[in-house]
């Protein structure tokens, strides 16, 4: 209270008169209100202010709290409000939710500007429904960048995905694609169910720098040069940051195409040995440009040139041309598909020469079905050799001769041979050495 000066009875006018009479003088007191300072607490930031003694305290409007990482909604203060009768401080209670998470939980960089909330995503599936309503909410775009790939959703088009049961952008495909990448995207909901939401983003490529980089757009199976403008598409879309074209298969029958690239950069080498159903192989390609120019096929691959190609390839089956041979002639040939049994010719003969006997003792390979990487196999016949007895009156002294032999294809090798030689004492020289003995006594 502050004394502030007399009030004659009467008067409204404060100061002391001339007498003239009497009066009666009331001292006027001005009574000022003690101020207390409330605090709120907001988690970023505090806020002040001043509330006279007695008075209820009242926040001016809805508390807000800057994105982390998370959105903040205001729950409620951390304890009642009450009369003021000295400083007091009030903080806030947060529902707490992540901006943007991978389908793991993992949370994602958001980075602020003045036009945009982006999300730099780590991870192919990326949440990003808290982040469009934080966008929406504060009438900017969002973005959401993987590497070298940005895309961008205006504000005016984030009410398509906050009012839908869409929550997730999902980077469905990545691949390398010569020294370029090619990405792909969809819109999904919370069970992983791809969304058919038509909203419109701008995809644009980046190089190291963060600066445009040239892009192509897959428009009806066909890529389209974009620049380094960004290129507006409604719902999914497939761009690439590399010039790379497409490979249609004109006809394929019974090739799989499963693992071949629907993509391919400029320069890169493409193999056409693809996998058959069993017993069928691609034995011819023809590859030409959209414009009928002739690419050069060399040992069934190709060089992917600047432009869209069309492939023709010619299968046909496996097949095997078998032959077999008897003492260095053919006796017996004939083609076969994989897997077909091997029909054995009738077991071949070999004529004695006079000094060995032959004997079939089989092939110099097992002979099975039709299969491996030698399409003309070929079947020697093996022979055993015997040698031919030859009796001569100069080798009547010879008792035993044991021959060594090895039998090889279409003759005779000879390793080795062991003689033991038992001389039989012939009667004739016996009785001319006694002779000569009884000679030399009778002498």
């Amino acid at each position: 209270y502050t004394f502030s000066g007399w009030l004659a009875e009467g008067s409204e006018e404060i100061g002391v008169r001339e007498v003239t009479g009497a009066v009666t003088y009331v001292g006027s007191i001005t009574r000022t209100p003690k101020l207390y300072t409330v605090t709120w607490v907001l988690g970023d930031r505090n806020e002040t202010v001043t509330v006279p003694y007695g008075e209820y305290p009242s926040y001016d409007g809805v508390p807000e709290r800057a994105s982390d990482g998370y959105s903040y909604t205001f729950l409620k203060w951390n304890k009642p409000l009450d009369w003021v009768r000295g400083d007091a401080i009030y903080e806030a209670e947060w529902e707490k939710k992540p901006l943007a998470t991978s389908i793991d939980g993992e949370m994602m960089e958001i980075r602020h500007s003045e036009s945009a909330v982006t999300v730099v995503a780590t991870h192919p599936q990326v949440d990003i429904r808290e982040a469009a309503r934080l966008a929406q909410a504060s009438g900017k775009s969002l973005s959401v960048k993987w590497d070298r790939f940005l895309l961008t959703i205006d504000s005016t088009e984030l009410s398509k995905l906050t009012e839908t049961t869409c929550r997730r952008i999902h980077l469905i495909e990545r691949s390398e694609v010569g020294t370029g990448v090619s990405y792909q995207f969809g819109y999904f909901n919370s069970a992983g169910q791809l969304q058919d939401v038509d909203v419109s983003a701008t995809l644009c490529g980046l190089d190291d720098s963060g600066s445009p980089m040239a892009g192509y757009l897959l428009e009806n199976g066909v890529w389209r040069s974009v620049g380094t403008e960004a290129v507006t598409v409604k719902g999914g879309a497939s761009f690439s940051l590399s010039q790379a074209y497409r490979i249609d298969f004109l006809s394929a029958d019974k090739c799989n195409l499963a693992n071949v690239p629907e993509l391919v950069g400029v320069g890169e080498r493409v193999d056409l040995r693809l996998k058959c159903v069993f017993g069928y192989e691609v034995s011819a390609a023809k590859v030409t440009m959209e414009d009928g120019t002739a690419v050069a096929v060399e040992d069934l691959s190709f060089l992917m040139p600047n432009g869209n190609v069309k492939i023709e390839l010619t299968v046909t089956p496996i097949v095997y041309h078998v032959t077999f041979i008897s003492d260095g002639k053919v006796i017996a040939e004939a083609d076969y598909l994989l897997g077909e049994k091997i029909v054995l010719p009738e077991d071949p003969t070999k004529p004695s020469d006079g000094v060995n006997d032959y004997t079939f003792g089989g092939w110099s390979k097992d002979v099975t079905i039709a299969y491996g990487d030698d399409r003309n196999p070929v079947y020697e016949a093996v022979f055993s050799v015997t040698p031919v007895a030859v009796y001569h009156h100069k080798l009547a002294l010879i008792d035993t001769i044991v021959l060594i032999v090895l039998p090889i294809v279409g003759g005779v090798t000879l390793l080795g041979v062991a003689a033991l030689i038992v001389r039989r004492v012939i009667k004739k020289k016996k009785a001319s050495a006694a002779s000569a003995k009884t000679e030399r006594r009778g002498k």
